[in-house]
């Protein structure tokens, strides 16, 4: 397992799988908030999510890319929280995609989700291994999908709430 810092820059096109994410301070001195996780293989987050399957089948990733003005502590709560009431013996897995949004800058958003649109593509090999695939987008998250999105990009289903106009 690897600990530490994620650290990206406006070029970074990179993206990672995650587990075990904890919030370790309230706040650090530049008001941010500091998490830890363990960094995951392909293979370990498909053996996670095929754990929650019913019935001996595989599990059905739900991946769930937030949109603007959402923080990754509360996207990564809400679903967990979800995760635990509703979705403990269903079909679906929620696996939160986190990108980094703005509080208040809606046009910085406009561009930062084009770049997490670019990182979400780099996982297109690896969200591949999952047979059986869903994506959410919510508000922004629908641009991050715009961005990622190809051909060759499929999912069973895609569902796109709130849908920012593009």
């Amino acid at each position: 397992s690897g600990y530490g810092s994620i650290k990206g820059s406006a070029d970074d096109q990179t993206a990672t799988f995650l587990h075990k994410i904890n919030q370790i301070n309230d706040k650090d001195e530049d008001g941010k908030r500091l998490f830890q996780a363990e960094i995951l293989t392909v293979a370990e987050a498909k053996k996670i999510i095929n754990e929650g399957g019913e019935g001996g089948n595989e599990g059905k990733p739900l991946f769930c890319i937030h949109g603007f003005s959402v923080q990754p502590g509360y996207h990564l709560k809400k679903l967990k929280n979800l995760n635990q009431k509703k979705f403990t013996k269903g079909k679906f897995i929620l696996v939160p995609v986190i990108w980094p949004s703005s509080k208040i800058k809606y046009e910085d958003d406009r561009k930062r989700s084009m770049r997490a649109g670019k990182a979400f593509a780099a996982l297109k090999d690896e969200i591949d291994c999952f047979s059986s695939k869903s994506l959410l987008c919510h508000s922004m998250g629908n641009r991050v999908l715009r961005h990622a999105a190809d051909a060759k990009f499929k999912f069973d289903n895609i569902f796109m709430v709130a849908a920012v106009s593009f």
